[in-house]
C-alpha cells in the first residue's frame, strides 16, 4: 500500500481548471421544458413514497416562501422582466419575484411561480 501512495505522490497531478464556461454553455442548452418535467417528476416521485405515519397530524403540510432575483441586463430579460420603476432606466437590472411551495415531509419543491416585480399577488 505504501508503494502505491509513494508512486501517486511522485506523479504529477493536473489541477482542474477554474474556467466554468463549458459547464455554463452546456447548461444554457438544456431545454426549459425538460427542466420543468424533471422538476415535476422528482417532486411527484417523492410524494408517492410518503406514508400516513410521515404526515404531521395526518396532514400533508405545504410551506410557501418567496424572494426576488435579479438577472443579466439583456434586451430579452428587460422585455420579460422590466426593472423596477424605482430604478432609473438603464441603471438597473431586470428583476422578478419568485414563489415556491415546498412539501414539509419531503422537502421537495412542488410548485414554482415567477412573476414581474410590479405584480401584486402571485
Amino acid at each position: 500500500m505504501s508503494k502505491i501512495i509513494a508512486h501517486l505522490a511522485q506523479e504529477e497531478v493536473e489541477i482542474p481548471s477554474t474556467d466554468t464556461s463549458a459547464y455554463c454553455q452546456a447548461r444554457a442548452r438544456l431545454p426549459e421544458k425538460l427542466l420543468e418535467k424533471l422538476f415535476n417528476y422528482s417532486a411527484q416521485s417523492l410524494e408517492e413514497k410518503v406514508t400516513q405515519e410521515n404526515l404531521w397530524c395526518g396532514r400533508n403540510v405545504l410551506v410557501i416562501d418567496g424572494s426576488t432575483v435579479s438577472m443579466p441586463d439583456t434586451v430579452e430579460n428587460q422585455k420579460e422582466y422590466p426593472q423596477p420603476s424605482s430604478q432609473k432606466p438603464g441603471c438597473g437590472f431586470p428583476m422578478a419575484k419568485i414563489g415556491v411551495i415546498f412539501s414539509l415531509v419531503t422537502g421537495a419543491s412542488v410548485a414554482l411561480c415567477i412573476a414581474v416585480m410590479n405584480t401584486h399577488d402571485m
